[in-house]
């Protein structure tokens, strides 16, 4: 059982416990506050210590004295550890805070708790150990054992430390920080001094009186406290605030050698050279070269630098400055690089958008200047290449067989101009078929992927539909995956959506042209071609009319003969008139794969009494190649070919038909006579509207070849002739060539 008697020496102690027992509990409360969280841990040492020792003096036997006195050695060895844990978080030390650091401080107080409670065993802390009876009161004496010897030494030399980082910190502050670090230096001091006077034996005697120096300390912080927001507003590091700048913070010296670089600098300017300090910063970083160069005699100083990273750039914003030890005394540079990517890719990319907007606002005047097809796809292609900076690019036309190339600008293979692209395959395909833009970053992700050009990474297709009519579509590649983003790809949808507008104004504008070309041409052609046949009908039946009882019977039948000739003329060229109005005003017809020699033998039917008048020789090959069309149409062009070849032939005719296939999805029809053959100048007209040729030897109108022109074009097809004085000619049409998936 602990026997304690009061003595008054322990009641400033109590009263120093409950004093520093209030700071404990504001210091908790602002345990986020720096060095808030040690001070308090200090606090809850020293009242240890101060508690044991009011309890030591109480004590009247040995046994007690010694248990509160290896109590007391609990709050001692603790105290000194937190004291120089305190200074070295508060006075701004950070990098001497590691794990290690701190169990090499705390090693020495921790053998001398662990000898001070095994000292029944041994004399190295204390020898003869006794109380001694100083008036009403007991006092505990010793002689110093080596290893308190050790205790004390190490004690003092944590003291000194402590007091130098504290007077260095110190120094560098100012304003209230200073006066916060005036407080804790005083009450650190009082203690301090107390204990030196202890141990050489100038004051206390018997009495120990540090725990009593301890109660002015915690009064000294309580007024810190009060007055100077002593844990309240702690300084900050400069060190932890340069670790924890995102900004790369660089010191060199005179030569331009690094002697500073926090870890933001570290990981941009020492990743390959970790012993980066005392290398000139030019050497490991010349991209700062020409900047020091230019700017190192300016106080301050502020510039753009680029720093090349693998594919993308870096921009960072450098900021100089002199460092003077004193006045004049240059010592060095600070440089500050910040890194700007970010705006100033936001900028460049708020400049791309502003040049793409004012490009589409010139290609879409320019798309309305002139209702061409040709200068719409021209101008089309070129406004793409420009805002998406690709290096190949193709315009396609729908046709029923696929997309036709009309312009491709890049590193295509010469036979995909006027080439098809068929519809069945491709990211175009697909693109067409969904009616909707596809972007592929990485075409080597794409199984729908069809190489046109070597080496491209990424791919844009865009149809080009104006309302709900699909009219065809963009297509736009490049190399570089980086060159394509969302915003070109939305920027080539607008872009896209304006060019087809064009293109089908252009089309229909194209179609009017033609339409008023034809309607005249047809005028022309119902003034004149009827005209003499209505003419001779009107002739012969008058004088049937007015002469019929006299005329002879084998005159009568001459004018009838005459009246039913020109009446099957003027039938004649009513049907071709409404056959061609039927292809003009056809909308939808059913292409479908010909059986060509079908036709051919529907045709040989149809003009077998010319044949037979004329004594023809038709010769055709023994096969013929797969094409798509419309049979009604093509009987109609095989008709009018063979029947011209038939009548403007040679004597005895002879007609020969065939057919050849051709790059890019077509087959080449063909009908060759023996006649003289046209010039230069007929062939150029010969397909004109409503054109007929000066040749009086045959009967004839000029719808034939204008019928053929129309269905042909309507096929998306060509028609044409090949012709030289004295040689015949050969009159051609093409049609798509049917997919051999099909």
């Amino acid at each position: 059982m602990i026997d304690w008697n009061f003595t008054p020496y322990a009641v400033p102690l109590f009263v120093g416990v409950a004093i520093m027992l209030g700071v404990l509990i504001v210091l908790w409360q602002r345990r986020t506050v720096r060095g808030s969280q040690a001070m308090a841990l200090l606090m809850f040492a020293v009242m240890i210590y101060a508690l044991a020792y009011a309890l030591e003096l109480g004590s009247s036997s040995l046994a007690d004295a010694k248990l509160w006195l290896r109590i007391e050695y609990i709050g001692i060895t603790s105290a000194i550890v937190l004291m120089v844990i305190l200074v070295i978080i508060y006075a701004g030390y950070d990098y001497w805070q590691t794990t290690l650091n701190y169990l090499i401080l705390a090693l020495i107080p921790a053998m001398t708790l662990f000898f001070a409670w095994t000292s029944d065993y041994h004399d190295w802390m204390w020898q003869d150990l006794h109380l001694e009876r100083v008036g009403q009161d007991w006092r505990v004496d010793f002689n110093p054992g080596p290893w308190y010897m050790i205790h004390v030494i190490y004690v003092v030399v944590l003291m000194a430390i402590s007091l130098v980082m504290l007077l260095r910190a110190l120094g560098r502050e100012t304003g209230l920080y200073r006066q916060q670090l005036v407080i804790l230096l005083a009450g650190y001091c009082v203690p301090a001094l107390t204990f030196l006077l202890y141990l050489t034996g100038i004051v206390g005697g018997n009495l120990d009186l540090n725990p009593y120096a301890q109660l002015l300390t915690a009064i000294i912080l309580v007024w810190g406290i009060l007055n100077y927001h002593i844990f309240d507003i702690a300084p900050v590091a400069r060190e932890l605030v340069l670790a924890d700048m995102a900004d790369a913070v660089i010191v060199i010296d005179l030569r331009d050698r690094m002697v500073y670089a926090n870890p933001a600098a570290r990981q941009l300017v020492c990743d390959k050279r970790p012993d980066c300090i005392g290398i000139s910063i030019t050497e490991i970083f010349p991209e700062l070269a020409d900047v020091l160069t230019a700017y190192g005699g300016e106080t301050t100083a502020r510039a753009e630098v680029v720093v090349e990273a693998g594919k993308a750039a870096r921009f960072y914003d450098i900021r100089l400055s002199q460092l003077h030890r004193g006045p004049g005394k240059l010592s060095g540079r600070l440089i500050v690089m910040r890194d700007i990517s970010d705006r100033v890719q936001a900028q460049t990319a708020l400049g791309d958008t502003n040049l793409r907007l004012m490009t589409l606002r010139q290609v879409d005047a320019e798309l309305n200047r002139r209702l061409d097809l040709d200068y719409v796809a021209d101008i089309a292609i070129d406004a793409a290449m420009r805002v998406s900076l690709a290096e190949a690019a193709i315009i396609g036309l729908l046709e029923p067989e696929g997309v036709r190339v009309i312009r491709a600008l890049g590193p295509y293979p010469q036979s995909l101009l006027n080439g098809v692209i068929p519809l069945d395959i491709g990211v175009s395909g697909r693109a067409l078929r969904n009616r909707e833009a596809i972007f592929v970053s990485d075409i080597t992700q794409d199984a729908d992927y069809v190489a046109y050009a070597p080496k491209m990474r990424a791919q844009i297709t865009v149809p080009l539909l104006s309302g709900r009519k699909l009219i065809g579509l963009f297509t736009l590649e490049t190399s570089s995956q980086d060159r394509f983003n969302t915003e070109v790809f939305e920027t080539l949808k607008l872009l896209a959506a304006h060019v087809a507008i064009a293109m089908d104004n252009a089309y229909y504008s194209a179609e009017r042209e033609k339409l008023v070309k034809e309607l005249d041409s047809y005028a022309r052609t119902v003034a004149h071609d009827l005209k003499n046949p209505l003419a001779s009908i009107t002739g012969y039946a008058g004088l049937l009319v007015d002469n019929f009882d006299t005329l002879p019977d084998e005159q009568k039948k001459s004018f009838a003969q005459t009246i039913l000739r020109n009446a099957e003329k003027s039938a004649d060229i009513i049907n071709a008139l409404l056959m061609l109005a039927r292809v003009r005003h056809s909308q939808d017809v059913e292409i479908h794969g010909l059986d060509t020699p079908k036709i051919i033998q529907d045709v040989c039917v149809r003009l077998q009494p010319l044949i037979d008048e004329r004594q023809v020789q038709i010769r055709q090959p023994e096969s013929w190649p797969a094409a798509l069309g419309y049979g009604p149409w093509v009987e109609e062009i095989w008709a009018n070919y063979i029947s011209n070849g038939i009548k403007y032939g040679g004597s005895p005719a002879v007609v020969q038909v065939g057919a050849d296939e051709l790059p890019g999805g077509k087959v080449r029809f063909w009908v060759k006579d023996n006649g003289s053959g046209l010039s230069k100048e007929d062939q150029s007209r010969l397909f004109r509207p409503f054109t007929r040729l000066g040749q009086t030897d045959a009967a004839g109108h000029g719808l034939g070849l204008s019928i053929v022109l129309s269905i042909v074009e309507r096929l998306r097809g060509e028609a044409g002739v090949e012709s030289e004085i004295g040689w015949g000619s050969t009159f051609y049409f093409t049609l798509p060539a049917m997919p051999k998936s099909l």
